[in-house]
């Protein structure tokens, strides 16, 4: 599971124009320093996230 930090600091939000590293805005304070994002950020950053996670397991191959 990818944390809501993770989620800010990988991917931007289509939904509120959030920079990477931004919170989502909201009309809520409330709910913007509780971390919460928008439902495409987070997709967009689990898929990131995955990504990343399937090149870190890959093994380098070398062609000779």
């Amino acid at each position: 599971m990818i944390s809501k930090p993770e989620i800010i600091a990988l991917a931007a939000c289509s939904a509120c124009g959030a920079m990477r590293g931004e919170p989502c805005t909201f009309i809520r304070a409330a709910r913007a320093v509780a971390g919460q994002s928008h439902f495409p950020r987070v997709t967009l950053a689990r898929k990131i996230h995955a990504e990343n996670r399937q090149k870190a397991l890959a093994p380098d191959t070398i062609n000779m």
